[in-house]
């Protein structure tokens, strides 16, 4: 097998901000592209990677914001098992909340809760939370190419 078979291109992860409003709050996220950049089957560890999510809420009052921050499943529509894809071919990765990677980032029971006192009127507060990658070493089957996967990102307050 060649080289040019053994090291994956290009894999990336496209996370999509959303947001909703209420009357008194706001909040959204913005977050980049998390790139594992080239993966080889044949070398030992999993390639990992890091981007930040950043949740900003403003309200013109002075209250208590809790909100849930939950990443959707993707390409593989289940969270404990994400796959980032080209055509008919995968790649396993995942997302994490810790830099350990043991807790995926998902929903539900799964999705990061966080709440603070918001008490500058009309100023958004900037929450930044990382968001940990890993693609799982040996999945030597996987051919060369770019792999991608497309998450949404959701904060329900």
């Amino acid at each position: 097998m060649s080289s040019a078979n053994l090291t994956r291109l290009m894999a990336a992860v496209t996370l999509l901000g959303a947001s909703t409003t209420s009357s008194a709050l706001t909040c959204s996220a913005s977050v980049g592209t998390l790139a594992f950049g080239n993966y080889n089957a044949l070398y030992g560890p999993p390639t990992d990677s890091q981007s930040t999510l950043t949740v900003t809420c403003s309200s013109l009052l002075s209250l208590l914001v809790s909100y849930t921050v939950s990443l959707s499943a993707g390409n593989s529509g289940n969270s404990a098992a994400r796959q980032l894809r080209q055509g008919g071919n995968a790649l396993n990765y995942n997302l994490y909340k810790d830099i350990l990677r043991t807790t995926v980032w998902g929903s539900g029971a799964n999705a990061v809760s966080d709440s603070y006192t918001l008490s500058i009127l009309g100023i958004g507060v900037d929450h930044i939370y990382p968001i940990y990658g890993r693609i799982s070493a040996g999945q030597i089957s996987a051919p060369s190419g770019n792999y991608s996967d497309t998450i949404t990102v959701t904060v329900a307050y």
